[in-house]
């Protein structure tokens, strides 16, 4: 053992019935059984007890610490051998286990988007079944129009809410994000009017022009890289009218304005600006932010939702969008 370049071996053998197993091992000595074997043999016990007499101490020592020895190895090697079946085991299962989860959640989006356009086509069905026994008349005419107006703003909110839902349960790369370039023409959720985007922010966070309003959303609002050769929406200008913005970009993010602790009258000021900019950039929905407190600028601002010619209805935000601390106002068309 401590001569370099030479390492110490032995051929292993049964300890019951002292037949070799044909194993080498290498870093530790082998133990000698050769009175054992000889008194197996059948060499007269005498023989054998004189043979042990003339060992010393520390050779009785030595055989018995090596023969401790290989039976730990021994051990050892057996341990390892079921740790590793082991681990082979629970490898096997989590696959297993893996492989059902994405099979049971796949077969569950399936379901939810059959039962997503079973529920809108009903209720499609049921709408203008109802609508085709009131269209009688001029005016019966004119109200099932609206009325056909409000079905299919329904509609698109039920299946836009649904639509959430299923994306939830979407393994992440089943939509790969679009690719956005600076310069490119998209289209935002909740806003009808395409943006051009101005420049990437971090956080995966871009700016875009969407009329005359600037704002920061996230890649995640991009709804549709428009085709570049499409060509651009004609302005609604009148003939001979042209528009140039003067002064800084009104920057809005996420199609909100929050004026927590303003004063009413700067708040009401800022809020109206806010809804001009809005509904030049065509937003269909909006969220004010103004704290709970003492309720003074929620009336306020109520006031001005109530008034302005740019409002189609407003609520409070649900508990997910600040609840009573913000209102929901949605834009005309």
């Amino acid at each position: 053992a401590s001569t370099p370049g030479v390492v110490n071996g032995s051929m292993g053998f049964n300890d019951e019935t002292f037949e070799p197993t044909y194993v080498l091992r290498l870093g530790a000595p082998g133990k000698s059984a050769g009175l054992d074997i000889g008194s197996r043999l059948g060499l007269p016990p005498d023989l054998i007890d004189s043979a042990r007499s003339r060992m010393s101490s520390s050779e009785r020592d030595i055989a018995k610490f090596l023969s401790e020895l290989h039976a730990r190895l021994d051990s050892v090697t057996r341990i390892e051998s079921e740790l590793k079946g082991e681990r082979q085991r629970l490898a096997d299962r989590a696959e297993t286990l893996e492989r059902d989860y994405i099979k049971k959640r796949d077969a569950k989006v399936r379901e939810l988007e059959q039962k997503t356009q079973e529920l809108a086509e009903h209720f499609e069905k049921e709408a203008r079944q109802t609508i085709d026994q009131i269209t009688q008349g001029a005016e019966q005419r004119k109200s099932a129009e609206q009325a056909l107006r409000k079905v299919a703003k329904t509609k698109r909110e039920f299946l836009e809410e649904v639509s959430t839902e299923v994306e939830h349960e979407r393994p992440a790369n089943a939509k790969p994000k679009p690719k956005i370039e600076e310069g490119a023409r998209v289209r935002l959720k909740g806003i009808r009017q395409p943006a051009r985007v101005r420049r990437k922010l971090p956080n995966d966070m871009i700016e875009v022009d969407a009329g005359l309003m600037k704002m920061q959303v996230p890649i995640e609002d991009v709804e549709e890289v428009l085709d570049p050769s499409a060509a651009e929406p004609k302005s609604k200008l009148p003939k001979g009218v042209s528009y140039h913005q003067q002064g800084p970009a009104w920057n809005v993010t996420h199609s909100e304005i929050n004026v927590v602790g303003r004063h009413a009258e700067e708040a009401l000021e800022e809020v109206d600006k806010f809804l001009d900019q809005a509904a030049l950039a065509q937003v269909e929905r909006v969220r004010i932010v103004h704290g709970f407190g003492m309720g003074v600028l929620k009336k306020a601002i109520g006031g001005l939702l109530e008034k302005n010619p740019h409002v189609e209805k407003f609520y409070p935000a649900t508990q997910m969008e600040g609840g009573g601390g913000a209102t929901i106002a949605e834009l005309k068309a």
